[in-house]
């Protein structure tokens, strides 16, 4: 017990040396997925519109109809990040709320496609986007790595999500 107890204080001092914040016991824990969002580096807006269409999803202008997609695990609706902000706060609204713990009530679930900007720092309240890309960028530099204009590199796109379900079935 002892030892169990020396090992938590050791992860949980490891997590807050690489600045990880722990919720307090009076925030809401999230109790269901979040819509994620499918995010390139800013230089390369291409990417967004290249995994879309490869997923079968139409990028379209603000307040069209969302494309759907379904794997063996899941169904996913895409949506253009200019019509996401009601989605969006309802989704928080019900993942904070405690409702639908039960995994069959969680579909379908959103994806956020962001071809030309990244989301809203306030969307995104864990993880900063712009400083993400931003440092892999001078990585990118600093090793020399080759700039293509029509392809892209590790890192360079990104599913985020603050709460997602198994990484190991999403998109199979």
């Amino acid at each position: 017990a002892e030892s169990e107890k020396s090992r938590l204080e050791l992860l949980k001092a490891t997590l807050l040396s690489i600045e990880l914040r722990f919720p307090s016991v009076d925030e809401h824990s999230i109790s269901r997925p979040l819509p994620q969002f499918l995010v390139s580096t800013p230089d390369k807006n291409f990417i967004v519109l290249r995994i879309a269409a490869d997923l079968g999803a139409a990028v379209s202008g603000p307040g069209s109809q969302s494309s759907e997609f379904k794997d063996n695990n899941d169904t996913f609706l895409f949506h253009n990040v200019d019509d996401t902000s009601t989605m969006f706060k309802e989704e928080r609204e019900k993942a904070s709320s405690g409702s639908a713990v039960d995994p069959s009530q969680w579909q379908p679930k959103h994806i956020i496609l962001c071809p030309n900007s990244l989301p809203e720092r306030a969307t995104t309240p864990l993880f900063d986007l712009r400083n993400f890309f931003d440092a892999l960028s001078a990585g990118r530099r600093a090793q020399g790595c080759r700039e293509e204009t029509d392809s892209w590199g590790i890192g360079e796109a990104l599913f985020y999500g603050e709460a997602v379900t198994s990484t190991q079935t999403m998109l199979d």
